[in-house]
């Protein structure tokens, strides 16, 4: 027997469906909440289906963020071979059915018989840790646009009771700056005191920056993540943690345009009777996440030449004729060929 149990995971509760092997379901589509007792029942409906088939079953789910993070939990302590699928792919089977139904118990009904239609890897160990790295870099990205829509925000207030503040600090969010801001918040609380006051608050308050920097060595202030990714140019830790965790387990892809349409860097392809269209627009199935580090990263290793191998990459296309956009997809197609070779080898880029 080859048994398995599909589970369809919602917010706060999971419904599951086992078969002990191609087409012989077992028992109903049984639920249970995200909580001790309800996984305990998860546990029991595991138990059962092995006391059948004689084997444990493996799972399969699809991939839902952080909600399905209480179950993969469980099923690691207790040592389950688990499958986390793309939602795309069981979409693709859900609308070749003839009947149009989207429910719970049906969608945990269809990731069990995806199981048998299609061969999948179990779920390793390590993706778990790439997952917490994406939750981690998303979180981040909302951090900084939060941390922009403030900043905007901030300067707004600043120019209607600090007009002529702007450009005094040179940067106007370093720490200096901050201090005084807190210590003189309008023009006329400047103006209200005396220069020499002014000039010692200032001083006082460039000491105490300074002090708070004390026991941090030179190494330390220095020092930066290198990582195999990172060594080619124009790719920093923030962008190679955030195709890391994107791209997950790089096993999973036995060629890199494999991994370029997981990117939905490919362009699609319309072809009806004798017309073939000759404008093609990239796909952009995947992750938004991934798509956007690789823009940023070849727009940073043309900027100044940083990356003269995607320069030189990028020039040829245009003396080719190819519009900017055209020769700039090409270069992102040709950075993630250089990924998946790294991500393979785990050797470093080489400039020449």
């Amino acid at each position: 027997m080859n048994p398995v149990i599909g589970l369809d995971i919602s917010k706060e509760e999971s419904h599951g469906k086992a078969f002990l092997e191609r087409g012989k379901p077992f028992k109903g589509t049984f639920h249970f909440e995200h909580t001790r007792d309800g996984l305990a029942n998860l546990h029991q409906a595991l138990k059962d289906v092995e006391s059948v088939s004689k084997q444990r079953p493996s799972l399969i789910l699809e991939a839902t963020g952080h909600y399905q993070s209480p179950v993969v939990q469980f099923l690691e302590e207790h040592h389950y071979i688990y499958i986390i699928i793309n939602p795309l792919i069981s979409n693709r089977l859900r609308k070749s059915q003839l009947r149009k139904v989207k429910t719970d118990a049906a969608d945990a009904y269809l990731l069990s018989e995806l199981y048998y239609k299609e061969e999948f890897e179990p779920f390793r160990k390590r993706a778990v840790q790439l997952l917490n790295l994406r939750y981690l870099t998303r979180q981040y990205e909302s951090l900084s646009k939060m941390c922009v829509q403030t900043k905007l925000q901030f300067q707004a207030v600043l120019d209607q009771v600090f007009p002529a503040y702007k450009g005094v600090f040179g940067a106007m969010y370093s720490g200096i700056s901050l201090r005084f801001l807190s210590e003189f918040p309008t023009s006329h609380s400047v103006l209200q005191t005396d220069e020499d006051t002014i000039k010692a608050k200032i001083k006082a308050k460039m000491k105490e920056l300074l002090f708070s920097k004390r026991g941090r060595s030179e190494d330390w202030i220095n020092q930066r993540v290198q990582e195999l990714i990172q060594s080619i140019p124009g790719i920093g830790h923030k962008i190679a943690a955030t195709i890391l965790s994107e791209v997950g387990e790089v096993v999973r892809f036995d060629h890199p345009k494999k991994l370029v349409a997981f990117a939905g860097i490919d362009p699609s392809v319309f072809a009806s009777g004798k017309f073939t269209a000759t404008r093609n627009r990239i796909t952009k199935r995947g992750f938004r996440q991934l798509r956007y580090a690789l823009v940023m990263a070849v727009q940073w290793g043309l900027i100044r030449s940083r990356n003269t191998r995607l320069k030189e990459f990028y020039e040829r296309k245009r003396t080719e004729g190819k519009p900017h956009k055209v020769a700039f997809v090409a270069c992102a197609n040709k950075l993630v060929h250089w990924l998946h070779a790294i991500l393979k080898s785990k050797k470093v880029f080489r400039l020449a």
